[in-house]
């Protein structure tokens, strides 16, 4: 059972969980806890493996991955929060 303080801490959980492969759920709440989702949002959409690999659990590779495997779901979701700020 695991408890999101936003539907998008929820959100981008299953995203991690569900889409990259090598990526579970303690994994998962790590990034949760080390990064905001809207930091972590605009680190895929800038392809910035250095921040996304600082954070605890995640190396060069699996930060790579996470690139590879979330931009084009992370980037429209991001682009559209962009346009309504």
């Amino acid at each position: 059972l695991y408890g999101f303080a936003t539907p998008q801490e929820r959100d981008l959980f299953r995203l991690l969980v569900n889409h990259v492969s090598g990526i579970g759920p303690k994994t998962a709440l790590d990034v949760l806890s080390g990064v905001s989702v809207t930091s972590f949002k605009a680190a895929v959409v800038a392809g910035d493996t250095k921040s996304l690999g600082q954070i605890k659990g995640i190396g060069k590779k699996t930060a790579e991955r996470i690139l590879v495997e979330l931009k084009d779901k992370v980037g429209v979701a991001a682009a559209l929060l962009q346009l309504l700020i």
